[in-house]
C-alpha cells in the first residue's frame, strides 16, 4: 500500500521520557526545554521546602524572667522554659507542634520562655541580677537540648522538666501532664496573687 502525501503516517516510536511530546515532534528540543523548566521547578521547591524546614519557628526569646517572674505571679502560671540550639529538629519540633500554639492562647496557661544553650545573649535572671542565656544554662545544669522546664514565680523548679524529645506520638501528653502539675503547685503557693 502506497502512502500518498495527504495521509496520516503513522507515529513515530516515542523515546523514553517523552510523555509530555506529541508524537512525530522532534523531541530533542522540546526534551531540552522541558529539562531547564524541571530544572527551575526544583530550584523554587528546594528554596521553598530549605526555608520550610530550616527556618526556626519563634518562641519570646528569655530576656528578662524577673520581669516574667511577676506576670507568672500576677496571672497564677507557672513559666515554662524551652532549652534549645539553633539547628536543632528536636526542639523545632517541640516548638512548632506544641509550644507555638500554647504561646498564643488566652488567657495563657504558662509563660512560655525560650533559652538557647550557647548564646551570650543578655538576661535578666529570676533574682534580677544580670547574666546570659549560656552563664543560666550552666547553672540548672542543662546538658542537652531540647528541654522544657517549668518555674514558679519565685525562680524555683516545680516538676520534672521534660528531656529530650521523648516519644513524638506521646510528647503532648507528657507536656500536658507536667503543665497541669505545675499550674497546681503555683496555685497552691502561698505567693500565688489572684
Amino acid at each position: 500500500m502506497r502512502v500518498s502525501p495527504r495521509s496520516t503516517p503513522l507515529p513515530r516510536r516515542r523515546e523514553p521520557n517523552s510523555a509530555l511530546i506529541p508524537f512525530g515532534a522532534n523531541w530533542a528540543p522540546a526534551r531540552a526545554g522541558a529539562g531547564r523548566f524541571i530544572k527551575r521547578v526544583a530550584a523554587v521547591f528546594l528554596v521553598t521546602i530549605s526555608t520550610l524546614v530550616f527556618a526556626e519557628s519563634t518562641l519570646t526569646k528569655a530576656t528578662d524572667l524577673h520581669s516574667d517572674a511577676a506576670a507568672a505571679r500576677k496571672a497564677g502560671v507557672p513559666i515554662l522554659v524551652l532549652y534549645s540550639l539553633p539547628g536543632c529538629p528536636y526542639c523545632e519540633a517541640i516548638r512548632r507542634s506544641h509550644l507555638a500554639a500554647m504561646a498564643t492562647e488566652v488567657p495563657p496557661k504558662a509563660i512560655i520562655r525560650q533559652i538557647d544553650l550557647q548564646s551570650t545573649a543578655a538576661l535578666r535572671g529570676f533574682d534580677g541580677k544580670p547574666t546570659t542565656h549560656a552563664e543560666f544554662v550552666r547553672a540548672h545544669g542543662i546538658k542537652f537540648a531540647p528541654v522544657v522546664s517549668f518555674f514558679g514565680s519565685d525562680g524555683r523548679l516545680i516538676g520534672e522538666s521534660l528531656v529530650g524529645s521523648m516519644l513524638p506520638d506521646f510528647y503532648g501528653a507528657y507536656l500536658a501532664d507536667g503543665l497541669e502539675a505545675a499550674t497546681a503547685k503555683v496555685r497552691a503557693s502561698p505567693t500565688a496573687q489572684r
